[in-house]
């Protein structure tokens, strides 16, 4: 990640490049780190869990300024910034209608637990609507995997370019 080569919304106003320089990306990343350790263990649940769905965020709008109208962008992080969101605010619902800390902290996995499913659920459906069973081929798995070989860190480019070229190991991870 280089700058904010297509700014959209929020980076239009404000030039965020500053958020792509590898200090400030070393930074978050710590934040970050430190934000699943709090909320894992309940420390400060509420706080690390705003605070990783705004970084959660900010992460996607970073990645979909790197492309022309976003066209290559992968938008994993809303599924966990989604479930994340629909724990916490069921668990904090559950504890105002008064009940105790592990109903409420159910009633949040629950929450989360049907928003992941239903972003399966969904892409699914998508897939098998537009594309058929044909999605699940080698072809198309090597074409994911080759597009998306570009995004992340050089090094791993080789190792992804070399699966994509491999038919029969993007036949057997197709059928996972």
């Amino acid at each position: 990640v280089d700058g904010i080569p297509y700014p959209f919304g929020p980076s239009q106003l404000i030039d965020l490049s500053f958020l792509t320089t590898r200090p400030t990306l070393i930074i978050a990343s710590l934040l970050f780190l430190g934000c699943i350790f709090g909320f894992i263990f309940q420390k400060y649940e509420r706080t690390t869990g705003f605070l990783m769905i705004a970084m959660l965020a900010i992460g996607e709008h970073i990645g979909l300024a790197q492309w022309e109208g976003s066209g290559g962008a992968n938008r994993a992080l809303i599924l966990p910034a989604m479930g994340t969101l629909a724990y916490l605010l069921q668990k904090i619902w559950s504890e105002r209608k008064g009940l105790d800390k592990e109903s409420a902290t159910a009633q949040g996995i629950h929450a989360a637990c049907g928003i992941i499913g239903a972003g399966y659920t969904l892409s699914a459906i998508s897939k098998l609507r537009f594309s058929g069973l044909e999605w699940l081929s080698s072809t198309t798995l090597a074409t994911h995997i080759t597009i998306h070989s570009y995004n992340g860190e050089p090094w791993l480019r080789a190792i992804r370019l070399m699966v994509a070229d491999n038919a029969l190991l993007c036949s057997f991870f197709a059928l996972g």
